[in-house]
């Protein structure tokens, strides 16, 4: 996501949200992009457009390696990153850590879209792939 810095005049920053990981909405490739992806892009343009949002960062990393800010995005005092986790667009993602902040919001909020079945994790597809990818992360 590209956010307008509101400290320095003109500037945008790209934001990656930490622990989430939707499907492909805009690759390169094409054949990666799926509906669901859409779904979820859909969802948080809606949640951000024309609003003020807060970024808080997990302590030990600032950017990533494509010098993105790795954040989490707060609207209207509400964590997104979360909110993806909780209406199933998003698997809690840990491939590069847990979160030290929101580990445990994080498990609860991914078990809960599991069990009620939303979104990727009713399609049976994606949520074994997405369980795969849990496993070889080390965390089911």
């Amino acid at each position: 996501m590209i956010f307008k810095n509101q400290t320095v005049k003109d500037q945008y920053e790209k934001v990656r949200l930490l622990c989430v990981d939707t499907p492909e909405s805009v690759h390169p490739d094409k054949k990666q992009n799926i509906p669901m992806g859409k779904v979820a892009s859909s969802y948080t343009l809606k949640k951000v457009f024309d609003k003020n949002v807060s970024l808080e960062f997990e302590i030990d990393r600032l950017r990533g390696n494509h010098g993105h800010l790795l954040a989490y995005v707060f609207v209207d005092g509400r964590n997104l990153n979360l909110d993806l986790v909780r209406k199933g667009l998003s698997p809690y993602y840990t491939k590069y850590g847990k979160s030290e902040k929101y580990h445990a919001e994080f498990r609860a909020a991914e078990k809960l879209a599991r069990i009620e079945k939303l979104n990727i994790w009713a399609d049976p597809e994606l949520s074994e792939k997405y369980l795969r990818l849990k496993s070889k992360w080390g965390q089911n």
